[in-house]
């Protein structure tokens, strides 16, 4: 679906120039503007226009679309993708970009929060319909920021008719002023990883609408916080892992979910293992191959991170080690000795892999046994990365399988980790074994027959 609109901007060159007759168009969740000029320039970090719609505007990081095609810059005009549009208001800097608050669309909230604000009541002379008041369940208070979900409702008038539409948001505010929008990515992007790997709901933000406090309107009575739009397609996706997830709604864990948060928020050695997984879900040109080896590197940095083991004590290891040098004289030589035996002492990846023994048993189908599978994933793991023997190895639908079993085990030890309720955990591991496998089967199955 494309929406087109034309004004202006100032050239970037020369601020002192409008460049009239610019193009502003939208392609599903992308963004595009040409301009009638071309420039020396592949990007620009900031642009600042009008166009009809929107009013003033702020453009961020536009680059060149397809710069390696000149198709792009025919008949003096420049196509760019924007990263980021900013309406009603012209920042003049990357830096001036700042807000204390942002209300963020997240469709999926309503069915997360499980209760919805439109009650109807079957009386004897009719159907009545009421809508609940619009409320903020608070989530999460950090340090300098808070989190809650804001509900409300959007209503359109139709013949003989209103449209009522629940809108729920997350909200986060901070307490210390107007803060750089980068930092509201941040915290944005941690919670849709939050929503996609823990809660099993898309994502998907339909509105983002930031408010700053020193920049609204005075009637006479009280200031009324004007609304800034922000138009993105970054990492937006609408996506839920049904094979091995399972959802959890609101009422589950209402008293848990702020410590939950918490630790999804500021256990950062979480989230190189969080974000190797969602890399899978946002870049849908990651070949099978790099799927398998994101599941692997996130279970490996994982461990590390949290269980990490060493064949002997860091000191004993360490004495080992100068003793094996200490009689040559041959410097070359113990620089070779100790930079290759530098991590001879940490766990080895299929060792790592053995301390999640427990979890595999309770994920794996019978037919898989786990020291067989362990076995297979490192010899895997190695002909990929080192292209050793691709003897025993996993292919085709058997290695996006296994993705997948390693990614149960994850999500578990990540819902371990968050503290969050046994119970929840308990159903976790259940319906994956339970889906996961049936699924697995079936498409084995239908590959031997078509086999």
């Amino acid at each position: 679906m494309k929406n087109i609109n034309y004004g202006s901007i100032l050239n970037p060159d020369n601020p002192e120039e409008i460049i009239n007759g610019v193009r502003l168009e939208f392609i599903e969740s992308k963004i595009f503007i040409e301009i009638p000029k071309v420039f020396t320039s592949h990007t620009f970090d900031i642009l600042i226009g009008s166009f009809n719609n929107y009013g003033n505007v702020t453009l961020i990081k536009c680059m060149l679309h397809n710069s390696n095609k000149t198709s792009d810059c025919i008949d003096g005009v420049s196509k760019y993708e924007v990263s980021f549009l900013f309406t009603g208001i012209s920042f003049n800097t990357i830096s001036d970009i700042k807000f204390s608050k942002a209300f963020i669309e997240i469709p999926t909230l309503g069915d997360f929060y499980s209760d919805s604000m439109i009650k109807q009541t079957l009386l004897n002379n009719g159907k009545t319909i009421t809508v609940n008041e619009p409320e903020e369940i608070e989530l999460s208070s950090f340090n300098d920021f808070s989190l809650s979900i804001s509900t409300g409702f959007k209503t359109q008038r139709k013949v003989n008719s209103i449209k009522v539409d629940e809108k729920y948001e997350l909200s986060i505010k901070f307490e210390k002023g107007n803060v750089s929008f980068y930092e509201y990515l941040t915290i944005i992007e941690r919670f849709q990883s939050f929503m996609l790997l823990i809660l099993n709901y898309s994502p998907y933000i339909k509105n983002i609408t930031f408010y700053m406090d020193d920049y609204f309107i005075n009637n006479g009575i009280i200031n009324s916080p004007i609304a800034i739009k922000c138009f993105t397609d970054f990492k937006n996706v609408d996506h839920k892992n049904v094979l091995n997830f399972n959802r959890i709604k609101y009422p589950s864990i209402k008293n848990e979910l702020g410590n939950m948060l918490n630790h999804w928020y500021n256990n950062t050695d979480l989230h190189i293992s969080i974000d190797l997984l969602t890399e899978k879900i946002y870049n849908k040109g990651l070949s099978r191959e790099n799927y398998f080896l994101n599941s692997c590197f996130s279970i490996e940095i994982f461990h590390r991170r949290f269980h990490n083991c060493y064949e002997y004590p860091e000191n004993t290891y360490k004495e080992k080690l100068d003793n094996l040098c200490k009689d040559s004289e041959d410097v070359d030589f113990i620089k070779l000795i100790k930079g290759r035996l530098q991590f001879a002492n940490e766990y080895s990846f299929r060792k790592r892999l053995k301390f999640f023994k427990d979890d595999f048993i309770k994920v794996l189908p019978k037919s898989l046994t786990v020291n067989n599978f362990i076995d297979k994933v490192v010899n895997t793991r190695n002909y990929l990365v080192h292209r050793s023997s691709e003897k025993n190895v996993f292919e085709g639908i058997d290695l996006y399988y296994a993705s997948k079993f390693i990614e149960s085990v994850l999500r578990v030890n990540f819902l371990k980790t968050i503290k969050c309720p046994d119970s929840i955990i308990n159903e976790s591991i259940d319906y994956a074994k339970n889906n996961l496998i049936k699924v697995y089967s079936l498409n084995i199955q239908l590959q031997t027959k078509l086999d």
